[in-house]
């Protein structure tokens, strides 16, 4: 029975409807702002993964690069030195 007239109290007049829709709405939008919360804090892990595996690969080719220059330049230095040596 009290609950009952809690309820009555509240779905009666125009301030009980008030009251609900206020509630329904605040509801409504606190769910939506969670599921953007959670799409965006997940869309933003994709992009810092996706950012970490494009860094990740950038890395990669440039230090193969540079050890193949470095390994070059010093095969090219020793072997001038060698020659000059020979001569």
């Amino acid at each position: 029975m009290h609950g009952a007239g809690i309820d009555a109290a509240l779905t009666q007049g125009p301030v009980g409807d008030g009251v609900v829709v206020m509630v329904v709405i605040m509801i409504v939008i606190m769910i939506v702002v969670m599921v953007m919360v959670v799409m965006i804090m997940v869309m933003v892990v994709m992009i810092v993964m996706l950012a970490i595996m494009v860094v990740a690969m950038v890395v990669i080719v440039v230090v193969k690069g540079m050890t193949i220059v470095i390994v070059a330049r010093v095969t090219a230095t020793d072997q001038q030195q060698t020659g000059n040596a020979g001569d």
